[in-house]
């Protein structure tokens, strides 16, 4: 007897899930796409383990504020079974220079399976401006 099987990655699963079978990175299904207009991409819901077809607010699985010390925070609550992903979370002092995100000014406090935690090392009070945000890539 001769078992032929195609093994898919785990946003492969995800896709089909929400999408149907056969779905790839295409159309509705794409990383990029944001099928319930929430303007959340699918790629940042199935790192979020939210499902791509519902709306949510914008925050939904991210919380962010000022830690005690005046420190920027962030806490993102992760999928556990999206493994082929890579998340951090970076900083930067100033939006007009896009190449200043990075993870070096920053501490993690937590990373799990099902949640990440971050602080900025910068604390507001040293500088002019502070931004944090969450990148979500695919190796």
């Amino acid at each position: 007897i001769n078992l032929n099987a195609l093994v898919t990655d785990t946003i492969d699963h995800w896709r089909q899930q929400y999408f149907g079978p056969g779905a790839t990175n295409s159309g509705d299904a794409a990383d990029s796409a944001n099928p319930s207009g929430d303007g959340i991409t699918n790629l940042l819901k199935y790192s979020l383990g939210l499902n791509p077809l519902l709306a949510y607010p914008p925050v939904a699985g991210i919380a962010s504020g000022l830690a005690p010390a005046g420190y920027l925070t962030m806490t993102v609550a992760k999928n556990p079974a999206a493994t082929d992903l890579s998340l951090a979370i970076e900083v930067n002092g100033n939006l007009a220079l896009p190449a200043g995100w990075n993870t070096s000014e920053t501490t993690i406090d937590l990373d799990s399976s099902t949640m990440l935690q971050a602080h900025d090392n910068i604390p507001l009070s040293a500088a002019a401006s502070r931004f944090i945000r969450l990148k979500v890539s695919r190796p």
